[in-house]
């Protein structure tokens, strides 16, 4: 029953009492003190209903309030009795128990959507992590590892060199400063791997300028022949040059270490829409374990970073390995 119901029904009844007490003291020519007086006692019942009643309906919304309370104070299992009564304050409590389960679900949402982000942001981390050991293993195969095996090289050189012809130190001097100056070069290359920098042949130079002294540095310390040919307009884009140099040197790498090359031909040609970097030898060529090795999957890594491609192409003899880079900056 609703509240207006009750309250109708309260109301009529109060008055259908009062008009029957009224008749009956008329009826009955009652003195005017007991007329007062019976009028006294029905005010008096009538404020005693209306006191049963309000007390019910105080406690409810007591209840209610004190429900909200809890709510507030993150107390979201607390739910309103149900009453029973099917009027408006049960209305209310239903309402608020609803309320009450909408909450506690969408802070259960919230709990899980943070707790899956904690995880996301720990997984992103380990990734962070992971790649920057990648890229420090990719820079050090790149530069310092070559540098070295070219060190080893040179002092092989060297301790023949003083075997079969003693009697020319020249030739042993010779040899003995390029040693050293790879040496100071790995040395610079390390610090600059350990501060983030650029290849230390790319500072202060373009991309053609870091790569012919490369190809000289080379053929002087091989004696092999290396020739670079460079059909370019403009300038490497500087968001390439570190990439390209890097496939560039391990390219290079490869053939002098697996292919033993005796020629290398390096050729960069501009185009319309992408620049194109080929390095061709006449060694051995690579077989399948080899195409897999850590150096052409770093090669291979790099050019997909600057959103080309690299291939193997097989020459009879050699190898040509051929990147081709869009012009349009790939962002990360």
């Amino acid at each position: 029953m609703t509240l207006r119901t009750t309250f109708i029904v309260i109301s009529g009844f109060l008055a259908l009492a009062g008009f029957g007490m009224g008749w009956i003291l008329t009826f009955l020519h009652v003195k005017p003190t007991f007329f007062v007086g019976g009028c006294f006692a029905y005010v008096v019942l009538a404020m005693l209903i209306g006191f049963r009643f309000s007390q019910g309906y105080r406690h409810r919304l007591t209840d209610i309030e004190e429900a909200a309370t809890l709510l507030g104070a993150g107390r979201l299992q607390h739910r309103v009795a149900d009453f029973g009564n099917g009027d408006e304050i049960d209305l209310l409590a239903k309402a608020f128990n609803q309320m009450g389960e909408t909450i506690a679900e969408q802070v259960a949402d919230l709990q899980r959507l943070a707790e899956e982000n904690r995880n996301l942001a720990a997984d992103a981390e380990r990734a962070a992590t992971m790649e920057e050991r990648q890229r420090l293993a990719r820079e050090l195969h790149d530069s310092v590892s070559q540098q070295l095996f070219g060190l080893a090289l040179l002092a092989h050189a060297a301790e023949e060199g003083a075997r079969s012809a003693p009697d020319r130190p020249e030739i042993l001097v010779d040899q003995l400063r390029m040693i050293g100056e790879l040496a100071q070069s790995s040395q610079r290359e390390m610090r600059a791997l350990l501060m983030h920098l650029r290849p230390v042949q790319l500072e202060g130079r373009s991309f053609v300028d870091a790569a012919s002294e490369l190809l000289h540095a080379v053929a002087e310390r091989h004696g092999i022949e290396v020739v670079g040919t460079w059909r370019v307009e403009s300038q490497v884009p500087e968001w390439m040059e570190e990439e390209l140099f890097r496939i560039l040197q391990e390219a290079l790498a490869n053939a002098l270490k697996h292919a033993q090359a005796t020629a290398i031909r390096v050729q960069l040609v501009e185009g319309l829409a992408s620049f194109e970097l080929s390095i061709s030898d006449d060694g051995r060529g690579m077989g399948e374990p080899t195409a897999d090795s850590y150096g052409i999957q770093t090669m291979r890594e790099r050019a997909k970073r600057l959103g080309g491609r690299l291939e193997l192409l097989p020459r009879n003899p050699g190898l040509t390995v051929n990147v081709v880079v869009p012009r349009g900056k790939v962002e990360n």
